[in-house]
């Protein structure tokens, strides 16, 4: 039997912080600070008390954060298109009768 151990803690039904409140699903604002600079996303998903306003932050988003602020994907460098040989225009000569 293969045995799978589930890395994010239980989100609790009942409010941790007033004991009588349900926690339900919704959003919030989030700030931390990184390397000093302050993160501020807003709308992030969380659990949050109808009683009290306990929130708990969603922990799979928290990762999935944490993981975007210590390593930023690539910026990415349009290079510029290849240079293509100048050609001069043909010498146009003037029409006339005379042969050249």
């Amino acid at each position: 039997m293969k045995q799978t151990f589930n890395m994010t803690p239980e989100i609790p039904e009942v409010c941790p912080h007033c004991y009588f409140g349900r926690i339900q699903p919704g959003k919030r604002s989030f700030a931390a600070r990184t390397n000093g600079k302050p993160v501020m996303v807003p709308d992030f998903p969380a659990w949050i008390c109808d009683v009290c306003g306990f929130t708990i932050y969603d922990p799979v988003s928290l990762t999935n954060l944490q993981r975007l602020l210590t390593n930023p994907p690539k910026p990415y460098v349009s290079r510029p298109a290849p240079k293509t040989p100048k050609t001069k225009p043909a010498k146009t000569h003037p029409q006339t009768d005379q042969p050249a």
